[in-house]
């Protein structure tokens, strides 16, 4: 390729381009070309993408953007070096942020704050808006300025035309044709995806026309260019020979008084919290923690578990419930700052944690309370100001969403698109589906068998990005401003515009803030305790209560954390657990991978005494007698390739990474001969030390992290104990903390039912909002009423509070803030039959309902001829009549 694309829109540019980056970059190479530059729609969404693959081809990347400008028409922008980059982010941020969401515009006026950046003016826009409007931005945009001459989406008189405007203005031309596709099958996608942006989404978009869009190669640029505007386009080289920088970090400096280093804050906080653990430190710990602390402040990232501390003692000084779950589990420093399993104790290696082969941050994944996790969040937004932001996520079309918006772009009808996608896994590819249709024995006879056309064009947007979403719980921490655009979502927080991936690769702290619905109920059942006049504290129970191993033997584990599901209590019988190590196991055990490995059979089988615990050879024993001879753990991994083959464990923990995910075979074959002449040095048979490599590759995907178990294993005994010593408690915090599990509100009903737990119905003048206990029973909530919701609950209880008990039907009316509709749910769930002799008519008017409510009136007979049950009859549950608790 003798000229560089500088007018490339990927897909990255949504429901416009129809590639990845990194697509773009090979297709590139494969031409012989040297570079690229991409300019996607207001925002720098693929700039990560495309730096990492061109990096890895050897081509140059830039990376700008085309900025759409207010009154219209766009402006791409390149930045020249680090500080033009850091402007363009700062453009962007601005122009995303004080317009309305959806529809970013840059003020003409901003480009005079500008700073190291190249312009280039699409002349598709020029043509639209006139020439006057050039005179417009240049004199607002001092950097150097080009006109971009368009390709085929542009006449050749219009050209013409942009030829001389360039000449009058002074502005050099270039040759830009716009780029949205890679072939003309990708300019099919990319029709495809303007037709969805309209008809879904109501963007005024519209396609470039056919023949247009397409990256071209010389000839076809000849045709519509002169030599000396193709050999134009390598000028922007010149200008912008900055590429964007990968694999820095950006760690946040914990701010401390003059003369205090943040490896010493850590230490002494470590050394207290110890203190307070154990009457006597004893030397396994203070060695271990030690250990921890001087790798830490090695690695530099003392600054880094300081926040992650200040994180958990914000959380717990408001009582907000707080965990730490991953290979972070294992750390005897994060188990200091933050509480779980007393790695020491278990036997956790924190090698699997942080060792010397891993270049990236630490990454601590806490889980907080998910009715309150959003405290947390605001907080932590507020103490860095500016530098803070929710981490993306990027939704792609699926098969469901694929066929669902294309059909209605199509024209076809929204409820016919449903009929369309039942029956559809919600996770399957839409590239799939032709064969999925054909093997699935539910979607035999599929009416999307009948419509082969629209299955061609799902397949073919199928993995395109859709929108910018926000991650789950990841939030981003450094200089934002100057690194990354950011924009609002709709629930009006702030997000980068980069994936959990992208940000770690450009250097940011990545923190995982997740919400866990297990610690909401927790928390719900420990107030519900408190207010019967007991105290527990769940984070200090004995881990060794015979009751909570029975129970589980038992496999009586509805509700219980982890351990709930069929599956799970048919393993758990199996299994019989008597001790936290056994369900450590049992949950690392119950995975697709160890499932798919056969690894639960012998594991059970030596356990039973059946067979005797066998080891791959003896100087393993040590590393595999906890799990009787069978590689359960990833931790095992790491240990026999350091004890084994005499690895460090960062080699180890790279070798393990390596075969979790399946390298090529030639890297593989360089490390099995490396394992094994490392096993020979330490007079370990040849055949001994081939036999260990192919247990340890073929196991090393399906592995389960010992500390993750652990710090799972931890929360499913605080919830088995709950259900132990206080069931009634138990059930009410899983049913106030919305869908905790595998099971509905009505199953837990039921459960707790069987535990001898009365349930009494829904009572105006005695239910709360949501599920309450009253005399050792469990109150249905107003709230659980379908129709009715947690406001309107809330609405009815105030009026009740302050003007005592609802008297009859009218009375509720008249207080209770309730339309007709929640009014007719009420009468439906029979909650008005208490009242009083009168019941409004669901039937007909305001008015004439009060006057039947007072007459006395009945409402509705199909409650039967015979006597309505007493108010606190235990309830015999509708299925589908109540709903639970909806988790913020």
């Amino acid at each position: 390729m003798r000229y560089l694309p500088i007018m490339v829109q990927s897909a990255f540019s949504f429901l416009y381009g129809s590639f990845h980056p990194e697509e773009l970059v090979e297709a590139v190479r494969k031409r012989g070309g040297a570079g690229v530059a991409m300019c996607d729609h207001n925002g720098l969404y693929g700039m990560v993408r495309l730096r990492r693959a061109a990096k890895t081809a050897r081509l140059y990347a830039l990376c700008g953007a085309r900025l759409s400008i207010l009154g219209g028409g766009s402006l791409v922008l390149y930045p020249q070096n680090e500080s033009g980059h850091a402007s363009l982010c700062r453009l962007i941020t601005r122009a995303q942020l004080e317009n309305p969401r959806g529809k970013p515009a840059l003020h003409p006026e901003w480009l005079a704050q500008a700073e190291h950046l190249a312009g280039m003016i699409p002349g598709r826009d020029l043509l639209t808006q006139g020439i006057f409007w050039l005179a417009t931005l240049k004199a607002f945009f001092r950097g150097p300025l080009f006109m971009g001459l368009g390709g085929a989406e542009i006449s050749p008189a219009e050209r013409d035309q942009l030829r001389i405007w360039a000449e009058q203005a002074g502005t050099p031309a270039l040759a830009a044709p716009e780029i949205v596709a890679l072939d003309q099958a990708g300019h099919k996608v990319h029709r495809d995806l303007t037709g969805i942006a309209q008809a879904i989404h109501h963007w005024p978009v519209e396609p470039l026309p056919p023949g247009a869009g397409v990256l071209l190669d010389d000839a076809q640029m000849a045709r519509h260019f002169t030599p000396a505007e193709i050999k134009a386009t390598w000028r922007i080289t010149e200008l912008c020979p900055w590429q964007l920088p990968l694999g820095r970090r950006y760690l946040p400096s914990y701010p401390l008084p003059p003369g205090k280093s943040v490896d010493q804050e850590l230490a002494s906080r470590c050394m207290r919290a110890l203190a307070r653990r154990q009457k006597g430190v004893d030397s396994a710990h203070a060695g271990r923690l030690l250990k921890e602390l001087k790798a830490i402040s090695g690695f530099g990232f003392s600054d880094y578990f300081l926040l992650v501390g200040d994180i958990v003692d914000y959380a717990r000084g408001r009582g907000i419930r707080c965990t730490v779950r991953g290979s972070a589990a294992g750390s005897i420093v994060t188990w200091l700052l933050c509480g779980g399993v007393d790695p020491v104790e278990h036997d956790l290696l924190f090698e699997r944690f942080l060792n010397d082969g891993r270049h990236e941050p630490p990454d601590v994944d806490l889980d907080f309370d998910s009715l309150r996790r959003d405290e947390v969040f605001k907080w932590l937004m507020q103490r860095f100001l500016g530098r803070s932001a929710m981490v993306a996520t990027v939704p792609t079309f699926r098969a469901r969403s694929a066929v669902r918006e294309l059909f209605i772009s199509q024209g076809g009808d929204r409820e016919r698109a449903g009929d369309l996608t039942d029956f559809i896994p919600y996770h399957a590819k839409a590239a799939r589906l032709p064969g999925l249709l054909q093997k699935t024995p539910e979607l035999a006879g599929h009416p999307l068998n009948r419509h082969p056309r629209l299955l061609a064009d799902a397949a073919a947007i199928s993995g395109l990005p859709r929108q910018l979403s926000v991650h789950l719980g990841g939030v981003a921490i450094g200089p934002l401003h100057d690194l990354v655009p950011i924009e609002r979502t709709a629930q009006d927080l702030y997000v980068v515009q980069l994936d959990k991936d992208d940000v770690e690769d450009l250097g940011l702290v990545k923190m995982d803030l997740l919400g866990l619905r297990m610690h909401a109920a927790l928390d719900q059942a420990a107030g519900f305790i408190k207010d019967s006049g007991h105290d527990v504290d769940l984070d200090r129970l004995p881990l060794d209560d015979p009751a909570v191993y029975e129970l589980m033997c038992d496999t009586d584990t509805v509700g219980l954390f982890q351990v709930e599901s069929p599956g799970q209590r048919g393993l758990l019988g199996r299994l019989q657990p008597r001790n936290f190590a056994d369900l450590m196991v049992e949950i690392s055990l119950f995975r697709p991978g160890p499932m798919r490995a056969d690894m639960i059979t012998p594991y059970l089988a030596r356990r039973r005494g059946e067979e005797p615990p066998s080891y791959p050879h003896p100087i393993l024993e040590p590393v595999l007698k906890e799990t009787l001879g069978v590689v359960v753990f990833q931790e095992q991994v790491l240990r026999i390739a350091h004890h084994l083959a005499g690895l460090s464990y960062g080699e180890a923990d790279g070798l393990r990474r390596a075969m979790s995910h399946k390298r090529a075979p030639e890297v593989m074959y360089a490390m099995r001969d490396k394992f094994v002449d490392s096993c020979l040095n330490r007079g370990v048979d040849a055949g001994d030390a081939l036999l260990i490599w192919d247990i340890v590759s073929s196991f090393a995907s399906y592995g389960f992290p010992k500390a993750h178990a652990a710090a799972f294993a931890h929360i499913a005994y605080q919830s088995a104990w709950l259900r132990v010593h206080y069931p009634l408690e138990f059930f009410l915090g899983l049913l106030n903390a919305g869908h905790v599990g595998s099971y509905p509100a009505r199953t837990l009903l039921n459960e707790a039912r069987r535990q001898g737990i009365s349930i009494l119905p829904p009572d105006l003048n005695r239910s709360q909002v949501w599920y309450s206990p009253q005399n050792g029973a469990i109150r249905v909530g107003l709230a659980a009423i379908r129709g009715i919701g947690s406001k309107s609950a809330a609405k009815i209880i105030a009026a009740r509070k302050s003007g005592g008990p609802f008297h009859s039907p009218l009375d509720l009316r008249r207080r209770g803030a309730i339309n007709l509709n929640q009014f007719r749910a009420l009468d439906q769930a029979g909650l008005l039959a208490g009242l009083g002799p009168g019941e409004a008519s669901s039937d007909h008017g305001l008015e004439e309902e009060s006057a039947r409510a007072v007459s006395g009136t009945p409402l509705h007979r199909s409650h039967g001829d015979g006597p309505s049950p007493g108010r606190d009859a235990p309830l015999a549950q509708k299925p589908g009549l109540f709903e639970r608790p909806r988790a913020a």
